[in-house]
């Protein structure tokens, strides 16, 4: 049973992420071989030949990568990619490979064959030309808005709904801030004077400490020993001091009628004809759990900012949205730790810090799809873009946006077809069948390798057609 080779694609090093992907839908096979030469920038890192494994995937094609560059068929084989150092022989005889490296009869025939035809065909060489074909076809500007799901639990492959991926950085902070807590503590006692009233013949004295009060039970004591004269109603004036300090010991006149030492009280009687006063008050500020909640409040949105920023640094060719950040306190302690009178309060946390990421190669996807659905034309490699506009809606695994997008694009071309069309064409009858048939607003560019080749491969499969923008 006769074998059709498969595919095979020669990456140039100036492409790019989007313009391998275009190649890949372009080919019509299933088992395609991209062949990337060494020092290929648009597949240096795991994430580029993640995205393009995905999108082959989704395309239903099994993707061979050949590189001399190990490192770069380390990554690729660690991606899912079959991986090979050059190209095996069965893809130019169409035969399979055969142990030790040897070809079969029948490839050695085959091999003998395409030798003497390329002889025959000019110039006794005894390789296998390609071409390389450039086309900049006329285009027209295009855009559209569309509405995109992204979610942690999809894998992309539905129509306007790409992968989610929760992010996450730990962040270190302190912050302070005043507390609002304010009462009135007692800072002074109030002072005063009593009248001291015999009720007795004899004279009576009062030590000092001698305790009054009012009626109320603010109680005030005798500054200094007294003697109370003899005789009935004699009289005599004692410094008093309140007990408690405060303005609770600021009494009316009048007020103050009690002794409250029995021995005092049985020979004397006692007033105030003046108000006691001097009783000081003074407020002081004091921390309250509306005070820690305030301050753990604010330095989780500070927390969130900081960490929002790390993630967009962290992740390049993602999109961070700060509607999905969240924060979590893994660890916190105030200072002053517990309950009591203070001006500040100052709080050190750490928390973890997560948000969505999107990446902006999954959104390109759903736009080329889109424009490719709205227009039923080809997308100009290299001239997509795209810029997500506003969020909809979102939630813990999940956010809904509008994205807007634009390229350029030309009517359908079948490359397969076209390849055969130039097969075995000199360059001059090349160019001039390209100008006669296509709409295109620059020349096209035909080169063919090796230079003294006199045409185009015979063979479709080693010409490579290339779609570039204007400018």
């Amino acid at each position: 049973m006769a074998l059709t080779p498969q595919d095979v694609i020669y990456l140039e090093e100036d492409d790019t992420l989007p313009s391998i992907k275009g190649k890949l839908e372009r080919s019509r096979r299933e088992n395609i071989t991209l062949v990337a030469p060494k020092g290929m920038v648009a597949l240096k890192n795991p994430l580029s030949l993640r995205l393009l494994q995905r999108h082959a995937n989704f395309l239903g094609k099994k993707i061979t990568l050949v590189s001399s560059d190990w490192r770069l068929r380390s990554m690729a084989k660690g991606e899912g990619f079959a991986v090979s150092s050059r190209l095996s022989r069965h893809l130019l005889t169409g035969l399979p490979e055969r142990g030790g490296g040897m070809l079969s009869v029948v490839g050695l025939w085959m091999a003998l064959i395409m030798g003497l035809g390329a002889a025959v065909g000019g110039g006794g060489y005894l390789i296998l030309p390609m071409a390389r074909v450039t086309l900049t076809p006329d285009s027209q500007m295009v855009t559209t808005s569309l509405t995109i799901t992204a979610t942690v639990a999809t894998t992309g492959s539905l129509s306007h709904t790409i992968p989610a991926q929760v992010v996450q950085v730990l962040m270190e902070g302190t912050e302070g801030s005043e507390v609002g807590g304010k009462k009135q503590e007692p800072q002074k006692p109030a002072v005063g004077r009593v009248n001291l009233i015999n009720r007795t013949e004899e004279a009576v004295t009062v030590p000092k400490g001698t305790q009054v009060s009012t009626s109320l039970g603010v109680i005030f004591a005798t500054a200094a020993d007294v003697v109370v004269p003899q005789g009935v109603s004699s009289w005599v004036k004692a410094d008093i001091v309140a007990l408690e300090p405060g303005s609770v010991g600021n009494v009316p006149a009048l007020s103050i009628t009690e002794i409250r030492d029995p021995l005092p009280a049985r020979y004397l009687s006692v007033f105030n004809d003046a108000p006691t006063e001097g009783g000081e008050d003074v407020e002081v500020t004091y921390i309250t759990d509306q005070d820690r909640e305030r301050l753990r409040q604010k330095i989780v949105d500070i927390l969130k900012a900081k960490g929002m920023e790390e993630l967009r640094r962290s992740k390049p060719g993602q999109i961070v949205y700060p509607q999905t950040v969240r924060a979590s306190i893994l660890q916190e302690t105030f200072d002053p730790p517990g309950e009591g009178p203070s001006p500040r309060l100052t709080l050190k946390a750490r928390a973890s810090v997560s948000a969505l990421a999107l990446g902006t190669e999954d959104m390109k996807i759903q736009v080329a799809r889109s424009l490719a659905d709205q227009t039923r034309l080809q997308l100009v490699d290299g001239t997509l873009k795209v810029a997500p506009q506003d969020v909809v809606a979102w939630g813990d695994d999940w956010i809904v946006l509008r994205v807007f997008g634009q390229g350029a694009v030309f009517p359908l071309l079948d490359i397969d077809k076209l390849k055969g069309r130039l097969a075995g064409l000199t360059r001059e009858e090349a160019e001039e069948y390209l100008i006669k048939n296509l709409a295109l607003a620059q020349p096209p560019v035909v080169k063919v390798e090796p230079p003294w080749a006199p045409g185009l491969p015979r063979f479709s499969w080693r010409i490579e057609v290339r779609i570039v923008p204007e400018g």
